[in-house]
């Protein structure tokens, strides 16, 4: 970013494995790759599945010189991948964030990334990956858990607020009323089709002429927006009730320790999109919470 190139999709902040990629790939010392990614056919559930896993250099990987000039000398190259050490995976890991690729950063949208802490401050908390460009200040994983909690008590209060009042709205009536609507912009579509006949007969002057279908176009337009306000007016019930649900399980999920962070992940991804993390100082951060 200090040189101020953007990458190919035009952010402004390289990513470090996109860098990594470029710096490890044998192309730029003049050399072409074969075998990097060969295709693996595997039966799965009785069906042929090809894939093109990442072979990670194993025997079948092979480099060739290039007809291509080189950009960097061998020694570069490899004083390059030298700060690079050997990818270290560990094998089981179990999820331990339930907020795991819900909770993103408000400003830059990256994903905030959890760690279980230091041997000097074993605390699990939530991070934001390493930026120059957008600096957010880590926050304890519990009181994450605390405030989307909270978040979530409010969003289930509204939605059993909405289901009160729209149990106050009768169906029929605004169906009645939309009919009834609906059959009086029928004959002012009929009105202003005989208006523009007449006039073509001769029978209106212009001045008439306009003044009947403003008149009457006037009308129409009030008509639609009632015939909207009151379309909009018809409970969505099922759809508010279908969230208290979700909240409700989850309000009660969450607040179950035995119950997997695995398990509480998978469940809060069926009906919430993300939630939004910022902070401006060190005393307090702000969770929007967005539901799908």
């Amino acid at each position: 970013t200090s040189l101020g190139v953007p990458t190919y999709t035009g952010e402004a902040e390289w990513n470090l494995a996109t860098i990594k990629t470029i710096l490890t790939n044998p192309t730029y010392k003049g050399k072409v790759k074969w075998n990097d990614r060969m295709v693996v056919k595997s039966m799965v559930d009785g069906k042929l599945v090809k894939s093109r896993p990442r072979s990670n250099h194993t025997q079948h990987y092979m480099e060739y010189d290039g007809k291509h000039p080189a950009l960097v000398s061998e020694e570069v190259f490899a004083q390059a991948n030298s700060r690079f050490k050997s990818d270290k995976t560990k094998g089981n890991l179990k999820l331990k964030n339930p907020l795991a690729g819900l909770l993103v950063c408000s400003k830059c949208g990256y994903a905030m990334t959890y760690t279980s802490g230091t041997n000097t401050s074993p605390r699990e908390r939530v991070l934001h990956r390493s930026s120059k460009l957008c600096n957010v200040k880590s926050a304890l994983l519990s009181d994450v858990m605390d405030a989307f909690v909270y978040g979530l008590q409010l969003q289930l209060e509204d939605c059993e607020l909405k289901v009160d009042n729209q149990a106050m709205v009768n169906e029929d009536d605004v169906e009645m009323q939309i009919q009834s609507l609906e059959k009086e912009k029928k004959k002012i579509e009929k009105t202003l089709a005989k208006i523009f006949d007449d006039y073509e007969e001769g029978i209106y002057s212009s001045n008439e002429f306009v003044q009947r279908k403003a008149k009457h176009n006037d009308r129409m337009e009030l008509i639609e927006k009632q015939i909207h306000d009151l379309e909009s007016a018809i409970p969505e019930k099922t759809e508010y009730e279908e969230k208290i649900m979700y909240l409700s399980d989850a309000l009660e999920m969450l607040k179950d320790k035995t119950i997997d962070a695995k398990i509480k992940n998978e469940f809060l991804k069926q009906f919430v999109d993300k939630i939004e993390f910022s902070r401006e100082n060190n005393e307090e951060f702000i969770l929007d919470i967005h539901l799908k």
